[in-house]
């Protein structure tokens, strides 16, 4: 049944965690089915090392979080290679702090990238965020896209497949 916990955490800078679906009929499915969650990556969270995507599909479709990067984060420091596969956004939500007063940003229905990431291939789709980047919320990260599809996202304020914050620095 539903759960708050992450499917994947990669934790260690030597770490590595491929994943690939060798099936013709590519046919693999992880799924996420966090509502509401306080979890930033909920189906893969890279804090160090690399994530790989070779097949398969990350489907976060049933899933929501108040964090950044519903169904994936990748943090500084981290990468992530996307060379096949699918990866189905869920929803990035508001988060209100009532003791504080404030929101979270609600970026990264399906991604928050705050490291690298390369997408030689695959399709990232159908992300949804309450403020930017509703497939891909790209801040202070290295994106590099040589290959694939990334459609059918949405945000509330900006980027409705992919938002790209500028840090000055790059």
């Amino acid at each position: 049944g539903p759960t708050n916990k992450r499917i994947y955490s990669i934790h260690s800078p030597a770490a590595n965690l491929a994943i690939m679906d060798t099936s013709v009929e590519q046919t693999g499915v992880l799924r996420g089915h966090m509502k509401d969650a306080n979890v930033q990556g909920g189906i893969v969270w890279v804090r160090y090392g690399a994530f790989y995507l070779y097949g398969g599909a990350l489907d976060g479709s049933d899933m929501s979080s108040v964090l950044d990067g519903c169904v994936m984060e990748v943090r500084s420091g981290a990468y992530f290679y996307m060379y096949g596969g699918t990866i189905i956004g869920g929803t990035a939500k508001y988060r209100h702090n009532a003791e504080k007063n404030t929101y979270s940003n609600g970026v990264g229905g399906a991604i928050a990238l705050k490291g690298k990431m390369v997408m030689n291939g695959g399709t990232i789709s159908g992300g949804k965020a309450a403020e930017l980047g509703g497939n891909i919320y790209a801040g202070n990260g290295k994106l590099t896209l040589t290959g694939g599809t990334i459609s059918g996202g949405f945000a509330r304020s900006k980027g409705g497949n992919l938002y790209v914050q500028s840090t000055g620095n790059n």
